[in-house]
Parts: structure tokens; sequence; C-alpha cells
């Protein structure tokens, strides 16, 4: 979505402004690596994400955090090899799956959900499904 924007559109213009120079290229170089399948730079890709996600303008609804684009990329790279889902446990009354778990540790934000970046991959996985 990000490497669309960029290519055809101005959306992304000022998003990396504020960072140093040449963090922005490092982002989109590391980002389309990620989706090449080298996952080597995904924690530059995260970072660098973590700093500029509160310039992206959403117009309507809750605003995207952090750890939600974070476990929407991871849901993206994971879908090269099968396809993720995530766990309710009606004994715990919580969400036990792996990458939810590792979301929140990472985030330090124990009561994130993974509704809404499942809801937005969804139809990205669709389109990738019937080409």
């Amino acid at each position: 979505l990000v490497l669309e924007a960029m290519n055809e559109t101005e959306l992304i213009s000022g998003v990396f402004d504020e960072l140093p120079l040449f963090e922005g290229l490092v982002f989109i170089r590391e980002l389309r690596h990620c989706l090449a399948g080298d996952l080597s730079g995904r924690a530059e890709v995260a970072r660098i994400a973590k700093a500029v996600w509160r310039r992206v303008l959403v117009l309507r609804g809750p605003k995207l955090s952090a750890a939600s684009a974070s476990h929407e990329y991871f849901l993206e790279s994971q879908s090269i090899f099968n396809p993720a889902a995530f766990t309710w446990s009606p004994e715990a009354e919580d969400l036990t799956d792996r990458l939810t778990q590792a979301t929140r540790e990472e985030f330090d934000n124990p009561d994130f959900s993974p509704v809404s970046a499942h809801r937005r991959q969804r139809p990205k996985a669709a389109v990738k499904r019937s080409r």
C-alpha cells in the first residue's frame, strides 16, 4: 500500500521530512526487500514506521497505531507462505496466537487486538488471490 501510494500519488510527501536525511529512502528500500522475501530489514522498517505513523492522516475511523501497522505488515509477510489468523481462547477469554502475543510484547500493549489489522488485510489478500 505504501509503495503504491508513493508511486501513484502525493500522499506520502512530507511523511519523512522530519527524519534524518535518506531515512525515507531506507524505509522504501527495506520495505521492497521485505516484500520480495528478504526479511532482514524488517526491524528497520518497523523502526521507521514507528517514527512516522502519526504523520499519516486517516480521515475516518480510528487512527492506525504502530502496533497495528506492524502486525498488518507481518500478516502480509506471512501470507506469502500461508494465511494467518488470530486465535480466541474461551478459557483465557483472550487472543492467544503467537503473532498477537509477540505484537503485545514488542509494543508493550497487553490490550492490543489484531482485529483491525486482519480487517485491513482481508481485501488485500483477496486482490492477491485474484491475480
